[in-house]
């Protein structure tokens, strides 16, 4: 599943900045999800810019932000999603919000995060309930860039 994932995004990428004409966003999703399905990965939904996947709880979607990508993978084991968003907000401002979770009942099992006064990214797994999320932050480009792995695989 993880040799996938990274070969997904990878696809997603290399797809997005190669293809120029003929609606280049949705033959490149149709291109990484034929891929995904025929590795025995199960049933893919890749998107391009454009909606949350709607498996993830609204909470983990970081107010304000806008939705750069997302993909949603069904198989055997399970079913998971992956969400990209930029925010204009501070990397500082996105791990509070992320942390405070806590208070809607989402479990902190890992955080890896420079000093707070630094503004580093990082990373976060949370847990709540029988589902995980692994919430990375960092600096792109001048914005917040910010990667949520979700799905039940994810709480162990």
């Amino acid at each position: 599943m993880k040799k996938t994932l990274i070969l997904v995004m990878v696809g997603i990428i290399i797809a997005g900045f190669t293809l120029g004409c003929c609606n280049p966003e949705r033959f490149a999703e149709r291109i990484v999800e034929k891929a995904i399905e025929s590795e025995g990965g199960g049933d893919a939904d890749i998107n391009i810019g454009g909606k949350v996947p709607a498996d993830i709880p609204k909470e983990l979607v970081y107010p304000g932000s806008k939705v750069e990508g997302s993909m949603t993978m069904k198989s055997a084991e399970g079913e998971g999603s992956t969400l990209v968003l930029s925010s204009k907000s501070s990397i500082n401002r996105v791990v509070l919000y992320y942390k405070g979770l806590k208070k809607k009942g989402w479990e902190i099992q890992m955080e890896m995060f420079g000093s707070s006064d630094d503004g580093e990214g990082g990373m976060l797994a949370l847990v709540k309930g029988s589902f995980g999320a692994v919430v990375t932050i960092g600096e792109d480009d001048g914005k917040t860039s910010i990667l949520i792995l979700y799905g039940e695989e994810l709480n162990q």
